[in-house]
């Protein structure tokens, strides 16, 4: 599930409260090596293992080990039919020319009964994964986790939240049944199980992290609120060791000043064109419908590859219903020619310009990161040029073009800059790209058919280091004389500007 969807499906979760922003962040683990005193239990039933003790003693008939056990014969017979297919007994003939079949150990029954017999505590290296926020014992395999040293979380364009509190987890805070319970858990169904009767050392503690998303929540006169989204789903436990270790921390999670979204637009959109746009819901609705019957036209053609001729037919009525009502939604969709634009509808909106446009793209971001304009992008602008759509793009939060994030980092920027100013070599007529220095507006304009104004960064949504919101809803327009208004006034400042 990508982050959009996360945040798409929870943006109603806190009642009273609306979605204003997201990040995708690196949740703290610990990959800890303990010492352990195991106990390998063996995967044998009792009643067979007390069998081939009985067998091994001396004992060859069904009726005197029932006695020696004090259990119905009947039983002992089952049970020996069992230890006879798995070949750990044999039947073998009576002494003498007595043609009595006797219960006898083969090889096998001889080492099960010896492995039953002794079962000893052994010393072993196990690494344990814990939770570096809540501070629960989570693995102790990772098997089918997509975890990942917590130095790679900044190249995955991740902000990393640091544990808390931050220093390793000692001995006395992992408890021995927690670590036990997971053991249980991952090796159930598996022939040889493991059980710690203690915790001897603890050796090397590694950072790792894990991918989750931050969502951030807004009400009238209410501070932000904070819950993190882990396996698509929210946790309490997590939102509350969080809200206590930024609770101690003198870093803000919002700007010092707080602007909302309508604040951030007005400089681009007039105010009684504001003044004229719906509730954000309202699109809201509508997309979701549109989204659903998209997932049921794919069950559709899936469901007609193996139906009947009958099927067929109805399969056919269903899926051209479905495209009727699609094509209402989208009109629908395009007759609310103003209105607001959720958070994590904004890469809807820039794949849709670069999917469709048929004129030019306009994109005004103040930052160019590299963890966003990489080669999928490079190429995805590359082709929109190759149908002749004009691109243009500015940026540029100061004229020094300043990246302050690090060497390693600022580089990695700077080649951004680079593979797209290439792409003014291969397409001069097309492609225009300009550094403003004051580009606190964030705009993504489509051909004359829509504007969205925003608090989004179209070209840096990914790579900050550290965790900040501010309100990122924006205002889509639909309003031809308003969106052709729009690009005229950025289009002469990058004639004034000439970078």
């Amino acid at each position: 599930m990508t982050a959009e969807e996360t945040a798409r499906r929870l943006a109603g979760a806190r009642s009273g409260y609306q979605l204003v922003s997201y990040r995708e962040v690196a949740l703290p683990l610990f990959k800890v090596d303990l010492e352990l005193l195991v106990l390998e239990k063996k995967d044998l039933p009792p009643i067979q293992e007390y069998v081939l003790r009985a067998v091994g003693e001396g004992l060859s008939g069904t009726a005197e080990i029932a006695g020696l056990l004090g259990i119905e014969e009947s039983i002992v017979r089952t049970t020996a039919a069992t230890l006879l297919s798995s070949d750990n007994l044999v039947l073998a003939g009576g002494a003498d020319g007595d043609r009595t079949h006797r219960l006898a150990l083969t090889t096998k029954g001889r080492n099960t009964a010896v492995e039953a017999a002794h079962v000893q505590a052994v010393e072993v290296n196990l690494p344990v994964w814990i939770d570096g926020l809540t501070r629960k014992v989570l693995s102790v395999t990772a098997r089918g986790r997509h975890w990942f040293p917590a130095s790679q979380a900044s190249g995955r364009g991740l902000v990393e939240i640091a544990a808390s509190p931050r220093k390793r987890p000692r001995l006395e805070d992992i408890p021995l049944e927690a670590v036990n319970e997971v053991i249980r858990a991952e090796s159930a169904g598996r022939r040889g199980r493991r059980e710690v009767i203690g915790i001897t050392g603890i050796g090397k503690a590694r950072r790792y992290a894990r991918e989750a998303v931050a969502l951030a929540y807004q009400a009238a006169g209410e501070e932000l609120l904070i819950t993190l989204a882990v396996d698509g789903e929210t946790s309490e436990e997590h939102d509350a060791a969080f809200s206590r270790a930024t609770a101690r921390s003198a870093r803000k999670l919002t700007p010092e000043h707080w602007h909302g979204a309508r604040e951030i637009v007005e400089s681009a959109i007039p105010a009684e064109v504001l003044d004229s746009a719906a509730e954000a819901g309202d699109s809201e609705r509508l997309e979701d419908e549109r989204i659903e019957l998209r997932r049921e036209d794919e069950r559709l053609r899936s469901a007609a590859e193996t139906a009947t001729k009958e099927e067929l037919a109805s399969l056919r009525q269903q899926l051209a219903q479905s495209q009727t009502r699609q094509r209402e939604l989208e009109s629908a969709l395009e007759n609310i020619s103003v209105r607001q634009v959720a958070v994590y509808e904004h890469r809807k909106y820039l794949d849709l310009a670069l999917n469709e446009a048929k004129k030019r793209v306009l994109i005004v971001s103040p930052w160019i990161r590299y963890e966003v304009v990489d080669d999928e992008l490079i190429t995805r602008f590359r082709k929109l040029l190759q149908r002749g759509v004009e691109l243009w793009i500015a940026y540029g939060i100061n004229k020094d073009g300043g990246h302050g994030r690090g060497k390693v980092k600022d580089e990695g920027d700077r080649d951004a800059e680079r593979k797209l100013r290439r792409l003014g070599d291969d397409y001069p007529d097309l492609f225009h790209m300009t550094r403003l220095g004051d580009t606190h507006a964030k705009i993504l304009v489509c051909d004359s058919r829509f504007s969205i104004a925003t608090s989004y960064n179209w070209l840096s949504f990914k790579g900050d280091q550290q965790l900040e919101f501010r309100d990122e809803r924006g205002y889509y327009v639909g309003l031809s004389e308003h969106v052709d208004e729009l690009f005229e006034s950025y289009r002469e400042r990058f004639d004034s500007e000439g970078d």
